[in-house]
């Protein structure tokens, strides 16, 4: 996170933590689908890439509920 010296508005705050969670829904449904869709030799590689990926958004989701 980018230190700032405007104090945080915790509405703005909670709707951006909203509206990550429910993007983090969206992106669970597309990743079944596309692991449906690729070769089975780029599997790993995939399901590696989505969890990293799964960890920022959770990360980010932890540092908006404790600000």
């Amino acid at each position: 996170m980018v230190a700032s010296e405007e104090p945080v508005d915790p509405v703005k705050l909670s709707q951006l933590g909203m509206s990550i969670k429910e993007k983090l829904e969206d992106i669970k449904i597309l990743d079944a689908e596309i692991l449906t869709l690729i070769d089975e030799d780029e599997l790993e590689g995939e399901i590696a890439q989505a969890n990293l990926f799964k960890e920022r958004i959770h990360s980010t989701i932890i540092l908006i509920e404790r600000a």
